[in-house]
């Protein structure tokens, strides 16, 4: 004697599983592709276009697990509306939706961190050229100061003669009756040192001095300010060295 009996259907039932199993193949090809950009991320000598196309690759296969979800949902009505909630059936499709929606949350989160990668790279290139613009701008004002103090220094230049005289604004101050002299007195700037007696100060302006021993060059001073402590003094470039400024 035959069994009576029925069967329910639910019809698109085989569409859902082939639906399924082609974005899951999709989904596979996609995650390999994201491995093989990881990978390449950690050697490329251009990261930023590898997080593009890291971002990009971590869109679509977002897009692709938000249809898996989809189809799921919708089979999960389905099935339970057929054979009821508690049916193993609904039950499988219930753990197939949650492990596609936290596989969805992962790469959500997988997707911001990428995204805030790019931020932060696109900032600091922005912070590079603004800097980088910054050193333009200060060159052009040094080699213009350079090109003024060059001028200046040719001007004093034209007004002094090689002759041991010194000037002030064009007056001869001071004639020196010797060529060759020996002292017991350290040499001194804008003052006379009578044996250690300072006299004689007069206000000037100074560009550069520079210090012979027989026609040599011993000693090319340059006044400037220390910037690590704020001293003022000379800058020796024929000795490469801070000589402090001695103010007496």
């Amino acid at each position: 004697m035959a069994d009576a009996g029925f069967k329910i259907v639910v019809e698109g039932e085989k569409e859902f599983k082939a639906a399924i199993k082609e974005i899951n193949d999709v989904i596979k090809v996609n995650k390999s592709e994201l491995k093989l950009l990881s990978e390449q991320y950690k050697v490329t000598e251009q990261p930023m276009e590898t997080l593009k196309d890291k971002q990009k690759s971590l869109s679509d296969v977002m897009e692709l697990q938000a249809e898996k979800s989809r189809k799921i949902a919708d089979e999960m009505e389905q099935v339970s509306a057929a054979y009821g909630n508690h049916d193993s059936r609904v039950m499988e499709l219930v753990k197939a939706y949650n492990e596609s929606e936290t596989e969805l949350a992962r790469l959500q989160g997988e997707y911001n961190k990428t995204t805030e990668s790019i931020t932060t790279a696109d900032n600091a290139m922005a912070a590079l050229i603004s800097m980088q613009d910054d050193i333009n701008e200060s060159n052009v004002k040094f080699r213009q100061t350079l090109e003024n103090v060059n001028n200046e220094i040719a001007s004093v230049n034209s007004e002094l003669e090689k002759s041991g005289k010194v000037y002030d604004n064009g007056n001869l101050k001071w004639t020196a009756t010797r060529a060759t002299f020996t002292v017991p007195c350290s040499l001194t700037l804008f003052c006379v040192n009578r044996n250690s007696d300072k006299q004689e100060f007069i206000p000037a302006k100074i560009f550069y001095c520079k210090l012979y021993d027989n026609g040599v060059v011993v000693k090319h001073l340059v006044p400037c300010l220390r910037k690590t402590d704020g001293v003022n003094g000379f800058f020796d470039l024929y000795n490469n060295e801070f000589l402090p400024l001695q103010i007496i």
